[in-house]
């Protein structure tokens, strides 16, 4: 059972601190502990096989938001106020424990790995043995638990009754390039592609919420959630493909997230499902995790009816960008982090191959972005006017 938090008497001083809050959240790798804190002081973390124990200098009042693990199956916790002290004493049934502190403001971040449920044969625990502590501050914090949403385009309001809401993502951005080749960045032709779908659908009189409309990073989560926020009926993220030195191909492919239809879609799904950290891109391994958990999701679920609407919006997007002479190659299966979560019928557009020298000049070109702007946005709209989708 939890214990309760029992706070002694005592002052806050220079060198302490009042715990505000403890903030839990369901991370790929595990569950993330969040401990926000009124200023930055000395810690004392020590992580362990089945406990971790943090030392605190400074005060938590009784009844603190997150003071009970929402979690209890798999962490638990119990807190005990020492004088001028509160130590925090969490159970786990963890692989590895790592831990790391962020500033501004001051939040103290404990990370528990494929925690099995507690009571159940030890996991086999080793030691964290990442990059050193100092280094890990700086990595962009995963996840949604420490970043609020960027601002839309527009601002959440409603629309009356019977507008469609169309969610457009332009893939990548700021410090993340995506693909490079032939003097072209990836997320420059994303972002005009969905700034001329916006105008494009506008004119069809329907609220679009661009995730980006500027030259900005964000998380592949936070994409999703954008959609989900805005209550959109479709989701679609825009991308330019890539190919090693020495193979060519060139088209446009539509994919749904479902489980991968050959070695290629697979391929690309853990191409695209790369998060971006400080100093490059995270370890492969980090995304071959992330991509193997929507897997067996997948495998466990199925998500057969959101499957078959995007299936259906994804044809509709093929057979438009045909009669808009559009070089479209396939429509493909693959795992893709960024439409995990989208709970409306979504697709992710790869418009042509970087690498691929003459299609990398028509990508170029504003009257081809046009032309795929066009092909996209049509399809959009005879989806939504489907009568299946009214």
């Amino acid at each position: 059972p939890q214990a309760p938090v029992t706070p002694l008497p005592g002052s806050v001083s220079a060198s302490s601190a009042t715990v505000r809050s403890i903030r839990w959240g369901q991370q790929d790798f595990g569950l993330r502990v969040v401990l926000d804190l009124s200023a930055p002081v000395p810690l004392k973390v020590e992580p362990g096989s089945g406990s971790v124990t943090v030392t605190i200098p400074g005060l938590m009042a009784r009844g603190t938001s997150g003071s009970v693990s929402p979690y209890p199956s798999e962490i638990g916790l119990s807190v005990t106020q020492f004088g001028d002290r509160v130590v925090l004493a969490f159970r786990h049934n963890a692989s590895t424990v790592r831990h790391f502190s962020l500033e501004a403001p001051f939040r103290q971040v404990i990370d528990f790995y494929d925690p099995r449920p507690l009571g159940t044969s030890p996991a086999p625990y080793s030691p964290w043995t990442g990059p050193p502590e100092g280094s890990i501050v700086e990595e962009e914090p995963p996840e949604e638990v420490f970043q609020p949403l960027p601002q839309p385009e527009q601002p959440s309001e409603r629309p009356p009754r019977g507008v469609r809401t169309v969610v457009i993502d332009a893939g990548h951005g700021g410090k993340d390039p995506g693909a490079v080749a032939n003097g072209i960045k990836e997320k420059d032709i994303n972002l005009r592609v969905a700034r001329l779908m916006s105008d494009i659908l506008k004119k069809e009189g329907m609220r679009v919420v661009l995730t980006r409309s500027t030259d900005v990073y964000l998380q592949l989560s936070q994409r999703t959630n954008i959609a989900v926020k805005e209550d959109a009926d479709v989701f679609i993220s825009l991308h330019c493909n890539a190919l090693p030195k020495g193979k060519t191909a060139e088209g446009v492919e539509i994919y749904l997230m479902a489980l991968p239809s050959d070695k290629h879609a697979m391929e690309l799904a853990l191409i695209e499902n790369r998060e971006l950290v400080e100093g490059g891109l995270e370890s492969s391994e980090a995304a071959d995790k992330r991509t193997r958990t929507l897997l067996k999701i997948l495998g466990d679920m199925q998500q057969n009816v959101k499957i078959e609407e995007s299936t259906s919006f994804a044809e509709i997007l093929f057979r438009k960008g045909e009669s808009k002479k559009l070089p479209m190659r396939r429509v493909a299966q693959a795992p893709f982090y960024v439409l995990r979560g989208a709970a409306m019928p979504s697709v992710l557009v790869e418009m042509g191959f970087l690498t691929n020298r003459a299609e990398a000049a028509k990508l170029k070109n504003p009257n081809y972005q046009k032309q795929i702007a066009e092909a996209l946005s049509s399809g959009i709209v005879e989806f939504l006017k489907t009568s299946k989708y009214n």
